[in-house]
């Protein structure tokens, strides 16, 4: 048995494997109920998962860019096809 893992509870995800969006908006949003319940001992962990949401909505934001400019689209994201505006 691993020591790593309580008895009775299941990871979910591997060593190395990134946490989806989805859990650390969870994640987050139980973090900030700490922070409000039961003091502010909880704010670093509030912070940290901030800080990777934000990290994970521009790496996200990135590769979109990056599979815009690959496929000829405009990186950017705008629909403006004049470039004198």
């Amino acid at each position: 048995m691993n020591s790593d893992v309580r008895p009775g509870f299941v990871r979910k995800y591997v060593d190395g494997e990134d946490v989806s969006l989805g859990d650390l908006e969870t994640a987050f949003r139980e973090a900030a109920r700490l922070v409000v319940e039961e003091g502010d001992e909880f704010l670093p962990l509030f912070e940290r998962i901030e800080k990777e949401k934000e990290r994970r909505r521009e790496k996200n934001a990135a590769l979109d860019r990056a599979s815009a400019a690959a496929s000829g689209g405009d990186p950017s994201g705008s629909s403006n096809l004049d470039p004198s505006k």
